[in-house]
């Protein structure tokens, strides 16, 4: 017919309503979302009808999203420091998303230094075990469900 379907269509992930977009002059409804969690997503569209149009639930769509890299920076409390005298690093890691969770493990060589337990995406580690001359330690994240390593 001449007319053009009108309200609003409900998009879901799965059973979960995820956001709601209107019907413009086409016929068409948008929406945006940056809140899905790693994984795949059953997306539909669940047009309720008007008084031209049934009602009709569209086939799924599979949205696929992935773990991203997350970025580690790390500062020192000292640097240089002498023999025996404490040193706090504080490691801080990023993303494009969620704060990320998890843990940081610090080496030096094959030596471990000890585990940083991030808390809104940083954490600290003291340790005053570092030998004279220079060191060159590896802060290794573990990622979490939203973050690769």
């Amino acid at each position: 017919p001449n007319a053009t379907p009108t309200g609003t269509v409900p998009f879901l992930d799965g059973a979960t309503t995820i956001g709601t977009g209107t019907l413009d002059a086409s016929g068409k409804a948008t929406m945006s979302i940056s809140s899905l969690v790693v994984g795949t997503h059953p997306i539909t569209a669940q047009y309720g009808g008007d008084t031209n149009f049934g009602a009709v639930t569209s086939a799924p769509v599979s949205q696929v999203v992935n773990a991203v890299a997350a970025l580690v920076g790390v500062t020192s409390s000292v640097n240089p420091s002498d023999f025996g005298q404490s040193i706090i690093f504080t490691a801080t890691v990023t993303g494009s998303g969620a704060t990320p969770t998890g843990t940081v493990v610090v080496t030096d060589g094959a030596t471990s230094l000890g585990t940083i337990t991030l808390a809104n995406g940083s954490g600290t580690l003291t340790t005053a075990t570092l030998t004279g001359g220079s060191h060159t330690l590896l802060f290794t994240y573990s990622g979490d469900s939203n973050y690769t390593h």
